[in-house]
Formats: C-alpha cells, structure tokens, sequence
C-alpha cells in the first residue's frame, strides 16, 4: 500500500464533539507532508475558518471547503464551482417557505444571510468565520462568485430535506448534519473534489485514504480504496465504506490510525490498524 492523499471531515470525524482540535495534529499533518502525504481537511465549513483553525500548517494542506464547492492548496484557488444568481434565487425562496428554517449564501469572500435569529447565527458562527448579517441576502450577487446555500433547522433531516429534494433533479442536496442542509450544483461534491484533485496530482483512488462520519462524505468514500467511518458515523455511511473505526471522533480515532500508518512499514498495512 501506498497512501499519497489523505482527505478527513471536521466535524464529528477530525474535530471532537466541542469542535475542538485533537492533540498532536498539526505534529501530524507536518510529518505527513514530509513523508509526501498530502493532507486534505474536507469539509461543509467555510475556506476561512479552515484556515483559521489550521493556521500554524495552511502551507501544508489541501482545503476541501462548502463541501467540495470551494477548493484551495494552503491560499491558493484551486477552484470554486459558482451557482448562477438566477438558480441562487429560487434555491433561497424554496428555503425560506420552510417554517423555522434559516438560509446561508456562500461566497467566495463571506457567508450571508438576512436571518437573525440568535440560535441559527449562534451555531452558523462555528463554521463560518467571515459571516455577514445583511438587510437583504441578495445584496451581493454579482460582487463574487458563490457555491453553496446552506439551510438550517432544528430537525433538518425530516423538515428541511424532503423539501429541499424537490430540487434532485438539477442540484446536490445533501444533509449535512444534524442542523444542516446544504444545496449545490449537480455533481459537486467532497468526491468530485477529491476526484480533481487526485489529477492534478497524479494520485489514484488506490492511493488514497478518506474519514468522515455523515452523508456528505458519501461522495468522497466512493473516490478512495481506504474509505473509513468512524464509530460514531451515520450508519448508512458505514455501509458504504470499505472499513469502519472502532474508535469515535472523542476517542480521537482518526489521529491514532493516521499515527499507525507513519509508525508502521506501509507494506504492513492491515484492516486491523482501523479498529485502534
């Protein structure tokens, strides 16, 4: 086995259940990096708060960011997959029929909503870090490119997304946590990312190794061999993936594996490493 990517989601696989860092990753990520390992945090939150958070190695890392919307090699654009403003609109207005649903615009320089409602901006705070309230959430259209809208709502799983599923046919609808739907073009994804990203670097699936632990990631497990679910993952994502951690995002499962795989001769590699 050769590993020559490695792509992990945030929250609920990377981050603990406080959104916190696990000990020792930056340690991680710089000698992965030195070992030719390219890392990649792949995740539905904003490309500035991944910077923020991954500050002391951004040099050193790949940004999936708005899952797969937005794609950056430490601050350089890779690329941003932009909705045209005509299906923003009637994405947003399809949204804002929801009762008790709150709607995000992601853009390429901010976040945007016309929404104040304390527990939606409170919990919108911790993956947006340039976040705008604004009188009227179309303001900024035309002033930079934008590739996500993102729903919110107490139960999004069984409000916001039997709603929003009648856009399938045209754009990705994906239920992104428990609070969150997010809606994109057709074919973006954390898999189409990473599939671009595997050529522009010469990297095959066979060589790449994916964590995550919600239906977001689903798109992603199907681009890499080593497809791995922590213990705490949806369960319809564990059935997808070719191997499941014994060990959940508190346990800081990912790390230990990560830190098997540099310790051990990668021609040792066994489906035993991810039950850590």
């Amino acid at each position: 086995m050769t590993i020559k990517l490695i792509a992990a989601d945030m929250d609920g696989t990377l981050l603990d259940s406080r959104s916190q860092i696990p000990p020792g990753l930056f340690e991680l990520i710089t000698r992965l990096h030195d070992r030719g390992i390219r890392f990649a945090a792949a995740s539905g939150r904003q490309y500035y708060n991944l910077l923020k958070l991954f500050e002391p190695v951004k040099d050193k890392m790949v940004f999936i960011a708005e899952n797969g919307g937005m794609v950056f090699e430490g601050e350089k654009e890779l690329f941003v997959q932009n909705i045209p403003a005509d299906d923003l609109r009637n994405i947003v207005n399809l949204a804002r029929s929801i009762p008790d649903a709150y709607t995000l615009i992601c853009g390429t320089l901010a976040a945007y909503s016309q929404d104040n409602q304390p527990q939606f901006m409170g919990n919108a705070a911790k993956y947006y870090a340039h976040l705008e309230l604004i009188p009227e959430q179309f303001a900024r259209l035309g002033s930079e490119e934008f590739c996500k809208v993102a729903v919110f709502h107490n139960d999004a799983e069984h409000y916001v997304l039997p709603v929003m599923k009648q856009l399938e046919n045209n754009f990705l609808v994906s239920l992104s946590g428990v609070n969150w739907v997010d809606v994109m073009r057709k074919g973006v994804n954390k898999g189409t990312a990473i599939r671009r990203i595997q050529s522009m670097l010469n990297i095959t699936p066979d060589e790449t190794m994916a964590f995550g632990d919600y239906m977001n990631d689903l798109e992603m497990m199907k681009e890499c061999r080593y497809s791995c679910a922590v213990a705490n993952a949806h369960p319809d994502l564990k059935a997808h993936c070719n191997y499941q951690l014994a060990l959940s995002n508190d346990e800081y499962g990912v790390i230990k594996v990560l830190n098997k795989l540099l310790e051990k001769p990668e021609d040792q590699f066994s489906g035993e490493w991810f039950a850590v």
